[in-house]
């Protein structure tokens, strides 16, 4: 749930507390393992969290095998640190549990693997009838050593997702945990999945039977005392039109309801602003321009995702980097409209269309007015 401050009548996301270093404790990475799938935010089948690869792994980390609703085996990792020789473990480790057949993975599931089919199949049922590829990996860290994140943003396009963990503590002793998604979220590689793309939704071979589906069963994946349940996602309601492309399909974006809770934007709040020690400099009054792009990267002071409105009716990214350059597929741009040309819509207002973080973050056009609001 997204947290925000009512500044001079406008909803800023806030932040709380002090970050607590070194507070990640085993028994706060066992906490976090147990609502991995609530924190990464991706619908996801729980398979086990017992470690089944094939060799001799270096760690006894647990690591949650799962399913996404393409099929595709996804590995899921809490860490308390990712370094160089941990990712490429976390790699090697995927490839083996990936080239393993459905039954192997069914008999890992608590239970038979009749129950493995039934809930496999009701889980399906509670997604879309076409569901985009995701990442095969995704690691949960409370640390990143500083010489792999430059590769994380190339892992990006391999599938590979990584969060980054922060503990913050405020001063009556209750604590809360930060956590962000680090490099873009998007994914153009081709699955592996385990089955041929003439079959959608996945079986495994020779023991599916055509048989009524009893009711669900809730089951529980656990690791000692870690639980993990399902997560269906909320049934799509946009109404595609006829003739649409199936490509089409996976990329539109439901239109926002009227009242909406806004996601955690990556923009900083009022009140960070003026309680940072930094050497960020505001002027009197910012207009829109490059010099505003760049004002609004450093206030942000990361690489951020730029999404476009959902007015569009399509999902359309790009990325604003620390110079203040919008990076899209087609270039690189100072300016919000000509990147919004570039992607093929032309006569728009970039600063009114493109979106910080996700849908629900503020405009680039609102982000300068809270930076000259600041600034009075």
């Amino acid at each position: 749930m997204a947290l925000f401050e009512l500044d001079n009548g406008r909803l800023v996301p806030a932040q709380f507390g002090r970050e607590v270093p070194g507070g990640f404790t085993p028994d706060v990475l066992r906490a976090v393992r147990s609502q991995v799938l609530e924190i990464v935010a991706r619908p996801l089948f729980p398979i086990t969290w017992r470690n089944i690869h094939g060799g001799s792994a270096p760690s006894d980390l647990p690591r949650l095998t799962a399913l996404d609703a393409s099929g595709q085996v996804v590995a899921v990792e809490v860490v308390e640190e990712l370094d160089a020789d941990l990712l490429i473990d976390s790699l090697s480790r995927l490839a083996d549990t990936a080239a393993r057949s459905w039954v192997d993975l069914a008999r890992e599931y608590p239970g038979d693997i009749e129950g493995f089919k039934v809930d496999w199949a009701q889980f399906r049922e509670s997604m879309p009838p076409t569901t985009p590829n995701g990442p095969r990996l995704i690691i949960v860290a409370a640390a990143i050593e500083p010489e792999v994140r430059p590769a994380l943003d190339v892992l990006a396009s391999s599938g590979v997702e990584v969060h980054e963990m922060a503990l913050r503590q405020m001063s009556n002793g209750r604590s809360f945990l930060d956590v962000s998604a680090v490099g873009p979220r998007t994914y153009g590689h081709r699955a592996n999945l385990l089955v041929g793309d003439s079959n959608p939704v996945p079986e495994i071979s020779g023991l599916a039977q055509k048989r009524e589906v009893p009711a669900p069963r809730p089951r529980v994946v656990t690791d000692t005392s870690t639980r993990v349940a399902h997560e269906p996602l909320p049934a799509r309601s946009d109404v595609v039109p006829e003739g649409s492309a199936p490509d089409v399909l996976e990329r539109r974006v439901p239109h926002a309801p009227a009242h909406r809770s806004r996601s955690k934007s990556p923009f900083p709040s009022r009140l960070e602003r003026r309680t940072d020690t930094g050497s960020i400099r505001i002027p009197a009054r910012v207009d829109e321009g490059p010099e505003a792009l760049a004002m609004v990267s450093k206030m942000v002071g990361r690489p951020t995702p730029l999404v476009l409105d959902p007015r569009f009716g399509l999902t359309v990214r790009a990325e604003l980097g620390t110079t203040g350059l919008i990076r899209t597929a087609a270039g690189q741009f100072n300016d919000p409209t000509l990147a919004l040309q570039a992607v093929g819509y032309g006569g728009e207002d970039g600063w009114a269309s493109w979106h910080l973080g996700d849908v629900y973050g503020p405009t680039l056009a609102e982000a300068i007015a809270e930076i000259n609001a600041a600034a009075r």
